[in-house]
């Protein structure tokens, strides 16, 4: 990865982290003076509903960042080796077909080079899975359905 990719991405990764804790410290005192002061006066109760409203919508950021966070590392992450998937006929595992590529087994992280539906393919992150129903190994993901594996897809993985 060149300096100038690795320098934006370590300035974002820096204004999630102080983004993050913005909303806490906002997060905080709103939770202090509605949940923990609930009898004050200070508040009407069409307020006091308004600003749990406000307070989940500070949650829910909350875990936009941290998602937002976790992706930004994981894309700094060097890409280790790519290729094209493999069936290992003695282990019926897949590998990438590259030198030294090991057979993926259960939970092991990978990316596959996908078509999203609209006519455009992208690299989803996921990871490989098991199961007779699938009818051996499969990519399952957040992203995308579980997808069952063949020979022949892009794959690559990070390090």
């Amino acid at each position: 990865m060149n300096k100038r990719i690795q320098l934006e991405l370590e300035l974002m990764v820096e204004s999630v982290e102080q983004l993050k804790k913005d909303f806490a410290k906002l997060s905080d005192s709103v939770y202090n003076d509605i949940y923990l002061k609930p009898f004050s006066n200070s508040y009407k109760y069409e307020e006091k509903k308004e600003v749990r409203k406000i307070l989940g919508y500070l949650q829910e950021w909350e875990t936009i960042t941290t998602h937002l966070e976790d992706a930004v590392y994981y894309e700094s992450r060097e890409v280790k080796k790519q290729g094209t998937l493999k069936l290992n006929i003695k282990t019926q595992k897949f590998s990438i077909d590259c030198e030294g590529c090991l057979d993926f087994s259960c939970s092991n992280s990978l990316e596959l080079y996908l078509e999203n539906g609209y006519g455009c393919a992208m690299w989803v992150r996921g990871s490989v899975e098991h199961s007779d129903k699938m009818g051996g190994y499969y990519f399952k993901s957040n992203e995308t359905k579980s997808v069952k594996l063949e020979e022949g897809m892009k794959a690559r993985i990070r390090l």
